[in-house]
């Protein structure tokens, strides 16, 4: 995948996560960063990227996306706000 995509699928995140893209990529563990983190994983992964590739371009470890990764579907059905927005930045990347 080309740098843009991952550029691009970090700036919808943040622009609809109202998370500054810089605390999406840090390693803060409040709330509303996570969900950032894991919504951006997920992007990446619906991209076509693996979680090898995932850390590379995050700069975390591979366990570590893996793990967020196993925890997308859980909040798909516990937060509906959640849900709403991986909808809405899957919708402006054009993926599904």
């Amino acid at each position: 995948m080309l740098t843009d995509d991952f550029d691009l699928a970090l700036f919808v995140v943040a622009d609809v996560t109202e998370v500054d893209a810089q605390d999406v990529l840090s390693s803060c563990k409040k709330m509303e960063y996570v969900e950032a983190r894991v919504l951006l994983y997920q992007v990446m992964k619906d991209m076509g990227y693996h979680p090898a590739q995932i850390s590379t371009k995050v700069g975390k470890s591979k366990q570590g996306v893996m793990i967020l990764l196993e925890g997308f579907e859980q909040r798909m059905k516990d937060n509906p706000i959640f849900a709403r927005m991986y909808k809405e930045i899957s919708n402006k990347l054009s993926i599904n």
